[in-house]
């Protein structure tokens, strides 16, 4: 199968235009020409794809809508009705399987692409200066009140007076659970631990998919309560790699998530911005015990006689802290609020 004429340039810019497998996606997700048609028009508002396309502004509207609501679009909420596809391969993904009835062959497909065709993109993009999509922050009890910048660093901070919360399944978990690839003691202890405040939680009541039981609205307490049942569990928390009013929270697990399979399987450590912090160790406290490096999703930490870090992988978690039951870890600030992206 190959990618349809239309739908090439989209293909090439997701880094994946020979990609056999991608065809078969695409194929799901645009299956007629008049979707293609849409794409191929983006980005743009519904007059300007409607101009593009000749289709009517009607017939346009409601070509758009019921691509949005699949996932296979989305709407851009800071200009008015103005719609694009996605930037990147994981987006599309994440954005196209959260819907109804979403079945076990579509995430077999995306399970093929992550395992047969990310490699040549990767080589590719490590040539390339492309900022992380997400950045680490650090679990709040384990930085020391005087270095934390609430706005900058505390998963709380961000949650617990936000206007609007949604949670959504991770993804990645639902791939692996319908692949056969989620070991049966992952750590993350509910469906809906992404979380998303501002636009993104606007965009997730705007497809319509709370009310379809993908997705459930949050209240700023229950919020709180995942997040920190998430850090009991030892998920890592990661967020926008960028300062603003508007963010997801993802609750990641070594065994599941895409973002340590780029890590560990790509060797691209630089998809993930690290937090403000690193991990310190007090050798006179350090007892040996391992428990910091068993919680390491970075490979950091490596237990001799006591633990030593590979500062080069640590990514200030705050992971390995949390567990630590001598108090000989603690994470020191090594980088200002400044080094935060901005955009």
């Amino acid at each position: 199968m190959s990618i349809p004429e239309e739908l090439k340039d989209y293909a090439k810019r997701l880094g994946l235009q020979h990609s056999e497998t991608l065809a078969k996606i695409f194929a799901v997700l645009y299956p007629d020409p008049k979707s293609r048609r849409i794409v191929k028009a983006l980005p743009g508002t519904v007059a300007e794809i409607s101009e593009r396309t000749g289709f009517t502004e009607g017939e346009t509207r409601r070509l758009v809508e019921e691509l949005k609501f699949r996932g296979a679009i989305h709407r851009i909420l800071e200009k008015s009705d103005y719609y694009d596809v996605y930037h990147g391969w994981v987006q599309l993904r994440d954005g196209c399987a959260q819907i109804p009835g979403v079945k076990k062959e579509f995430f077999q497909l995306w399970d093929q692409v992550m395992s047969e065709d990310l490699s040549p993109l990767y080589s590719y993009i490590k040539t390339k200066d492309i900022p992380a999509m997400g950045r680490i922050i650090p679990i709040e009890q384990t930085v020391q009140p005087e270095s934390m910048i609430i706005d900058v660093d505390s998963a709380r901070a961000i949650f617990k007076d936000a206007e609007l919360v949604t949670a959504l399944p991770c993804v990645c978990r639902q791939q692996n659970e319908a692949v056969g690839k989620r070991p049966d003691d992952c750590p993350a202890p509910y469906p809906n631990l992404c979380l998303q405040m501002g636009s993104f939680a606007k965009e997730v009541f705007e497809r319509g998919i709370i009310d379809a039981g993908v997705a459930e609205r949050l209240s700023n307490k229950e919020a709180l309560k995942r997040i920190g049942d998430a850090e009991d569990a030892g998920l890592v928390h990661s967020v926008r790699n960028n300062l603003g009013k508007d963010t997801f929270l993802c609750n990641c697990c070594e065994c599941c998530c895409v973002i340590f399979h780029s890590i560990h399987a790509f060797d691209y450590p630089q998809g993930l911005a690290p937090s403000r912090f690193q991990v310190k160790v007090d050798s006179q406290r350090c007892t040996g015990c391992g428990l910091c490096e068993e919680r390491c999703y970075f490979h950091a930490l490596k237990v001799e006689d006591i633990v030593v870090v590979d500062l080069d992988k640590c990514y200030g978690c705050g992971s390995c802290v949390q567990v630590c039951p001598s108090d000989a870890l603690s994470l020191e600030e090594v980088r200002s609020k400044e080094s935060v992206r901005r955009t």
